[in-house]
C-alpha cells in the first residue's frame, strides 16, 4: 500500500516542502532535492529544512535527538590513530548494511572488519565525553556527479552482549537480537509508527579522512551492564535513495554509489582523537522536529507511512 497523500495547492509550481510523520534528519546543508513519488512515478522537487535541535542554553544547533542520543554533523580529522576503527561498508549495491564482526561468508552483509585493531569493543574500552560515548562515520561517495555525493543512514542500532560472541554470529539483520540487548535504535521515534532517515552530504567535508556524522550516545544507556560486555554497532546505508524506500518516496542520489567505503569508528583509551565539544540538548525535544519540518510552506505535500 502506498502512502495516503493530501495536497494543499497555492500556485502551479513543481516543488513541495516535504514533511511527514517520520523525521527526515537533514544534515546536508542543502534544502532542495530531486525526488520521485513511487506510487505514480512522478518526479518533483522536495524541500526539506535543515534539522535542528534545542541546546541547553536554548539556542538552535544543526542535528537531531533520537531517544536521548544526538546525531550531528562531523568535520574533525579521522585519520590513523584518531579513532578506533570498527568496520566499513563497501560494495556496488545501492543499499549496504553490516556490523562490527567478521561474518562467515558475510551472509547478507557487506561489512568488512580490520585485523589490527580487531572489531571487538567492550564497554570498558569506550572513552567518555560530556557524559556520552561517541561513534563516528566517515562516508565516501562520488563527488563528480550532480547528486552522487549524498547518502542516507536508514538504520543504526547498538547492542550490548556478554563477554563472548554468540556462536555463530548473526548472518542476517533478522538475527541481530542474538547479539544481546538492543540499547539504542535510530527508529526509536517517539512519534508512533514512523521512522527516521539521516540525510548526509559527502562533499561538505574534506573527503576520506574526515568524519561526516557523530553519534553521541548517553552513557546511561549502558547502565547495568558489566564493563567487559561486548558492544555491537549495526548500520544500513542508502535505502532512502532506492525504489524500495519504505517512505514511498525515492530521493535522487541517496543510494550508495560506490565512491569508496563508509567507515564507522569510535573513541577509546588507545586513540588520540577527541570529538569537538557540542552544546547538549534539552530533554524530549522531538516536537521541535515537527516545527522544523512543517515550517516555511506555501505548497505542502504530506506523506503518511502506509
Amino acid at each position: 500500500m502506498f502512502p495516503l497523500k493530501t495536497w494543499f495547492i497555492s500556485c502551479a509550481v513543481l516543488s513541495a516542502v516535504y514533511h511527514s510523520d517520520a523525521a527526515l534528519i537533514n544534515l546536508t546543508g542543502t534544502t532542495s532535492f530531486a525526488a520521485t513519488d513511487l506510487s505514480n512515478n512522478t518526479s518533483f522537487t522536495a524541500n526539506v529544512p535543515i534539522t535542528t535541535y534545542t541546546t541547553i542554553n536554548s539556542t538552535l544547533a544543526t542535528g537531531a535527538v533520537v531517544d536521548g542520543a544526538l546525531i550531528v554533523p562531523g568535520g574533525a580529522g579521522s585519520g590513523s590513530g584518531v579513532y578506533r576503527r570498527l568496520f566499513n561498508l563497501n560494495g556496488n549495491g545501492s543499499v549496504l548494511d553490516g556490523y562490527n564482526r567478521a561474518v562467515p561468508n558475510k551472509g547478507e552483509f557487506e561489512s568488512s572488519v580490520f585485523s589490527n585493531p580487531g572489531p571487538t569493543i567492550r564497554i570498558s574500552d569506550l572513552s567518555v565525553f560530556q557524559g556520552h560515548y561517541v561513534f563516528a562515520l566517515d562516508v565516501n561517495e562520488p563527488s563528480g556527479g550532480a547528486v552522487t555525493q549524498y547518502i542516507s543512514l536508514d538504520e543504526i542500532q547498538l547492542y550490548v552482549g556478554g563477554n563472548t560472541d554468540p556462536n555463530p554470529v548473526p548472518t542476517t539483520a533478522a538475527g541481530l537480537s542474538d547479539l544481546g540487548t538492543k540499547i539504542w535504535d535510530l527508529q526509536a521515534n517517539p512519534i508512533s509508527g514512523t521512522r527516521n532517515d539521516v540525510m548526509v552530504d559527502y562533499s561538505i567535508n574534506n573527503g576520506s579522512g574526515t568524519d561526516d556524522i557523530l553519534l553521541w550516545i548517553p552513557t546511561d544507556k549502558f547502565a547495568g551492564y558489566e564493563s567487559d560486555s561486548f558492544v555491537y554497532l549495526y548500520t544500513k546505508h542508502g535505502e532512502l535513495g532506492t525504489a524500495d524506500s519504505e517512505r514511498g518516496v525515492q530521493f535522487s542520489g541517496f543510494a550508495t554509489d560506490g565512491g569508496g567505503f563508509d567507515e564507522w569508528a569510535t573513541f577509546t583509551a588507545t586513540t588520540t582523537g577527541t570529538p569537538p565539544p557540542i552544546p547538549l540538548s534539552v530533554p524530549e525535544p522531538s516536537a521541535l522536529w515537527l516545527i522544523a519540518l512543517f515550517s516555511g510552506s506555501f505548497l505542502t505535500r504530506r506523506f503518511r507511512g502506509a
